[in-house]
């Protein structure tokens, strides 16, 4: 019998390697935990359409999977893709969260249906998570006139110490909202009780786990709540500092299988002596 009934995984910096790919032994490790009656959720700040390539190659539709996008404002069950959850910002506070960027003189990102909306293209950060999530890039002339759709989250882009001093700008100017970076270039703005660590709980309350009941892998800031809030919570080497001090254990880097080093610890130990 497996001991977490749910394993929730970061995608960048944990489940994938440094190319963006799951290997092959982190892919075996966790077909073995599904079959063996893990469910697996993947957990990303990742908007829905650049996690399905990745829930589609573990087989999540199959047996009975999860992804939670952008940080949990969505739930989606895997099987039948239904949204089982989903939480927008206000409508009230769109134009002047899409209007941040040019008042702060950095750069902003919106996913849409399609893709990124953005008024700069070719700023390094935007296209390097164009490409990390499969999606194209739409540049507009002016995204406040352009972002006619409930906003799940915003994206304010820069270098990092121009970021590290926005936050705390940005948090008391918000303080309705859940603000924090979940790179050192990202800023993310999302609405008020979504972070990964309310959202997996509350798939626990959906599929009728124990509220703590998972195992969580992470490696970056926005990884915090969950590891925290996990019965197991497993930092990577390659994690920040912080994070790894919040873990219950550190697991090989992602370039290490550190996921399936980690499965196969906790997960498989048992049911391969079986």
């Amino acid at each position: 019998m497996v001991p977490y009934q749910l394993l929730a995984l970061d995608l960048d910096g944990t489940l994938t390697n440094s190319q963006k790919q799951i290997t092959p032994r982190t892919q075996q490790a966790l077909c073995a935990a599904q079959q063996a009656g893990v469910r697996l959720a993947l957990v990303s700040g990742r908007p829905a359409c650049g996690i399905w390539p990745l829930a589609r190659a573990l087989d999540l539709p199959r047996f009975d999977g999860y992804i939670l996008a952008m940080n949990g404002c969505q739930i989606i069950r895997c099987a039948d893709e239904a949204v089982l959850f989903e939480q927008c910002l206000p409508d009230d506070y769109r134009k002047e969260l899409c209007g941040l960027a040019r008042e702060y003189q950095i750069d902003c990102i919106v996913y849409s249906k399609t893709g990124i909306l953005t008024e700069n293209s070719q700023s390094p950060y935007i296209q390097l998570d164009a490409k990390i999530n499969g999606i194209p890039i739409h540049e507009v002339p002016c995204l406040v006139e352009a972002v006619d759709f409930p906003l799940d989250k915003l994206l304010l882009i820069g270098e990092p110490p121009v970021m590290e001093e926005l936050l705390p700008k940005i948090r008391q100017r918000y303080p309705f909202f859940e603000v924090f970076r979940s790179e050192p270039y990202f800023l993310e703005i999302v609405p008020r009780g979504v972070d990964k660590a309310a959202s997996l709980q509350r798939l626990m309350k959906i599929c009728n786990l124990a509220e703590n009941g998972f195992m969580a892998c992470g490696d970056g800031y926005n990884d915090l709540s969950m590891l925290r809030a996990a019965a197991l919570g497993v930092a990577m080497a390659n994690a920040q500092p912080v994070v790894q001090e919040a873990a219950d254990w550190v697991a090989p880097s992602n370039d290490e299988d550190g996921v399936a080093v980690a499965v196969e610890r906790f997960l498989l130990h048992d049911t391969q002596q079986g």
